[in-house]
């Protein structure tokens, strides 16, 4: 470091380092003891991933199925270059072990991802920084039995949690109990309740805005609502879903998404049978309000397609990500497809290797550590990662680069 750096304004000094590849501030961290505090500082966290934010990417994991074992099989990530995505870009796995042979991704928020390993251990994982941690939950997830898991922010807290919920019928009219295990990331610690939420069926996948996880609900042939857990007091509420549902069919899909302004999108596929139908998108103007629905667009099957297209992602620039599906062999075919509503262009985004499924995800590249805020690195120790070699597997402290983090002082 020069005299003259030194001597710079710490206002310039931030606005200078908030400009550079995140990877050059990772290797930044080591200059000085002073950047290393700095960089790593909650307010230039949030700096840079405000900043980041205006450079969106998706986060694509593809899996290979085999004898019903859903395996992850690659990472990558697409960058948004106007409005058409770039890449793919490849994204090392956080770890390669002999004894793992099941890896899911269940989410992503402000550049950190939560995975489970086997339906056994949940981590949470920086694929920009490379770090992840496993997180010991109180108990071990059954792997037979049916568990929602779930991943977001708490903007009122400024803190991540993980949320992991089975319910149950509690013989009550309209009711379930919910048994809740929350993990928090700044206290490192998990927290389990039962609380009462509404006997539905919850269907897809869920999305997380504004603090609160969502699903659609499906209360009965055509009726829907949206039922939110507040992942602050984890208290469950509802709402209904007041739009029309053009045709009632158990092939219709409705998949709900964050909106880029707090609000929420849903995109739903009104079939008639097989491949016959039409897709619907609508955006919730005024977050929690149902009146606020209004209808983006309106279209029909894609021509040149011998499958039908599944919505898996609905991004901010109003392009919406599609996987194909064949229901005739109920299986998923193909890669991704990028479909413009306003323009009525498809563009095909290569993905490549040998996938038989696709989950899309929002993803960020920013600086939040796994380890939680005032967490020392100490308690943290490198977990052994292995590579396959010539003569079986070969053990390294790093794996492409990557540090693999894991607990071992969990109380």
């Amino acid at each position: 470091m020069t005299i003259q750096s030194r001597n710079l304004p710490e206002d310039v000094t931030v606005d200078i380092l908030l400009r550079l590849p995140i990877q050059s501030l990772l290797r930044c961290r080591s200059v000085s003891k002073h950047w290393y505090v700095l960089l790593t500082s909650p307010s230039f966290v949030k700096l840079h991933l405000s900043r980041s934010s205006n450079a969106p990417k998706l986060l694509a994991a593809g899996y290979i199925s085999e004898r019903e074992v859903r395996g992850l099989q690659q990472v990558k990530t697409y960058s948004l270059d106007g409005d058409t995505y770039k890449g793919p870009s490849y994204v090392p796995l956080p770890f390669i072990l002999p004894d793992i042979s099941l890896i899911t991704i269940h989410g992503s928020c402000n550049g950190l991802v939560c995975l489970s390993l086997d339906h056994k251990t949940l981590a949470l994982w920086n694929p920009a920084t490379r770090e992840c941690r496993s997180l010991e939950a109180p108990c071990c997830i059954d792997p037979c039995s049916s568990y929602e898991i779930g991943f977001g922010f708490v903007p009122g807290t400024d803190d991540y949690k993980v949320v992991r919920l089975r319910s149950r019928t509690n013989g009550a009219p309209g009711a379930s109990i919910a048994l809740i295990s929350t993990y928090t990331l700044s206290s490192d610690s998990w927290e389990s309740n039962e609380v009462l939420g509404p006997d539905v069926n919850l269907r897809g996948s869920w999305t997380s805005a504004n603090g609160f996880l969502h699903w659609i609900a499906h209360e009965g042939p055509g009726v829907l609502s949206i039922v939110s857990l507040d992942l602050h007091n984890r208290m469950f509420s509802q709402m209904a879903l007041s739009i029309p549902i053009p045709c009632y069919s158990p092939y219709n899909i409705y998949k709900l998404f964050a909106s880029t302004n707090g609000g929420l999108s849903l995109v739903l596929y009104a079939c008639q049978g097989g491949m016959d139908g039409w897709y619907e998108v609508w955006v919730m103007k005024e977050y929690g309000v149902q009146e606020s629905w209004t209808k983006q667009s309106t279209f029909g099957r894609f021509s040149g397609l011998r499958t039908t297209a599944h919505p898996t992602h609905y991004g901010g620039n109003g392009q919406i990500i599609f996987q194909e599906y064949d229901y005739k062999h109920w299986e998923y075919v193909g890669g991704l497809i990028s479909y413009d509503p306003v323009y009525k262009q498809i563009t095909r985004l290569p993905v490549g290797g040998n996938v038989s499924d696709m989950d899309v995800f929002d993803y960020i590249e920013g600086l939040t550590s796994v380890q939680g805020r005032g967490k020392r690195s100490t308690r943290m120790h490198p977990l052994v990662a292995v590579s396959e070699g010539e003569n079986g597997y070969d053990y390294h402290d790093e794996f492409e680069g990557s540090t693999v983090y894991i607990d071992l002082d969990a109380e």
